[in-house]
């Protein structure tokens, strides 16, 4: 426990010999008083630390949030610096422990207090993300931001989970004060922490949340704190407008967070995120079916994006080394390959059709290099796998020859009576009990009626 965010103030009673303070090692808070910029050198802003979070005169609030924002800066930075050889344990450290450092913060003091501190570490959790792939990858060359958008996004929706602090703000600082407004009043044998409240939180409406206007009073007081909600949950609300996602931003600002007692944030987050999924996936349809931005967000499934959430493991073999991890992570956002950016516009030498390198590679993994290594991986994987798979019992054979002889037209038959496609094998499987097989079903139930499926 970090009993200095527990420190202790009081004017009027003495706490040097309190009991309960001695009891839990509590520390003894005071008054903090830091020059004031802009103001001259004799006025000083006042101000004190209440479990981590300052409370005070505004430039005390400002240079406190500056100051711890500078602060988680350095820490970004100095981890990458630390991490940048290996990308993979780097982007797992940023996932995991980095991004949620100013949380604290965004969820105490209004969105106007901490959006220039979010703002920077925004910034530099950016720089630190480019870090892991190559710098400038989150620029789209069209300015669309759709790289950016998908790296804030999370990975049920083909992003990478890095959300902008700068956009949680409102969400975290209106849910934190709905939910612990819960707890302000007496209610039954349940103590109120600030029974004081009772003319803005009225005991009935807490007890009946679902009256009309439970937030009512607390709203109209304007209070800065009331001001500061009211703001932000009508600017959350503003961002659904002509949106079809549902959640807790249906509700007006007096009637906030009743249909939702538990885990606000979580579900105000998911609303938000849905919606700009939804925005994200129309901007990715107008583009080009050819843009690789495109084809990557088309492309992802649980597997593809595995890699976000993974926890590397030298000595278990499932870290990615710095090359592939980078790799990895341009071609899930549809980059630049870091390889082949700098061979870009380079002749590549097959023994084919001659062909030129681009920036994502993909003239190169269509090359027929020299060696035919393409054919022997592909005929091994193919008689390790399929004929291992035949070999079974799972019915089946190799290369069919008139599978596919429908889709060829009987003109090009009939110029070609050779031509014909043919895939690698062709096995029938029990799709239903495959399907059944990839999710949860407890022991010992019987499987739902299947018909065999060719693939």
């Amino acid at each position: 426990m970090r009993t200095e965010k527990l420190a202790c103030f009081s004017y009027g009673y003495d706490l040097t010999d309190c009991p309960y303070r001695r009891r839990y090692n509590v520390p003894m808070g005071s008054i903090v008083t830091i020059p004031a910029s802009g103001l001259g050198p004799e006025h000083r802003a006042k101000g004190i630390i209440v479990g981590g979070v300052p409370i005070g005169a505004v430039e005390f609030v400002a240079k406190q949030v500056q100051m711890r924002a500078e602060e988680i800066v350095g820490q970004i930075r100095k981890t990458f610096f630390q991490l940048q050889s290996s990308p993979h344990h780097a982007w797992s450290v940023l996932f995991y422990c980095l991004t949620s450092r100013f949380d604290y913060m965004l969820q105490h003091l209004a969105p106007d207090v901490t959006t220039q501190a979010a703002r920077s570490i925004d910034e530099a959790l950016h720089v630190y993300a480019e870090g892991c792939g190559y710098y400038g990858m989150l620029l789209d060359p069209d300015g669309s931001n759709i790289t950016l958008q998908r790296l804030r996004l999370p990975a049920r929706h083909n992003g990478c989970g890095i959300r902008s602090r700068e956009t949680l703000a409102p969400a975290s600082f209106a849910a934190n004060l709905l939910t612990a407004s819960r707890s302000f009043i007496s209610s039954g044998e349940q103590q109120g922490f600030f029974d004081c409240l009772s003319a803005l939180f009225p005991q009935r409406e807490l007890e009946r949340p679902d009256l009309d206007g439970r937030l009512g009073l607390f709203v109209a007081s304007g209070l800065p704190t009331a001001t500061a909600f009211a703001n932000s949950w009508n600017q959350l609300r503003a961002e659904m407008l002509g949106s079809a996602v549902t959640g807790p931003l249906d509700q007006p600002v007096h009637n906030a967070g009743h249909d939702c007692p538990t885990k606000l944030q979580r579900d105000i987050t998911r609303q938000r995120e849905q919606r700009g999924r939804d925005l994200l996936q129309a901007a990715i349809v107008a583009l080009d079916v050819s843009d690789p931005r495109c084809e990557s967000c088309q492309s992802v499934d649980s597997l593809s994006s595995a890699w976000v959430a993974s926890w590397p493991s030298q000595t278990k073999g499932w870290a990615l080394s710095e090359r592939e991890f980078r790799e990895v992570f341009t071609t899930y956002l549809g980059r630049e390959s870091p390889c082949a950016r700098a061979l870009a516009g380079l002749p590549i030498q097959g023994n084919r059709v001659p062909r030129i390198c681009d920036s994502h590679g993909r003239q190169l993994c269509l090359a027929t290099l020299p060696g035919d290594g393409f054919h022997n991986r592909h005929d091994a994987l193919v008689d390790t796998v399929l004929r291992s798979a035949l070999t079974s019992g799972i019915p089946g054979r190799m290369e069919p020859r008139r599978l596919f002889i429908h889709a060829i037209l009987q003109d090009a038959q009939a110029l070609y009576p050779f031509l014909c496609i043919v895939p690698d094998a062709m096995v029938t499987i029990n799709m239903q009990l495959v399907k059944c097989s990839l999710t949860s079903r407890p022991s010992g139930r019987e499987a739902p009626p299947t018909r065999d499926g060719t693939a």
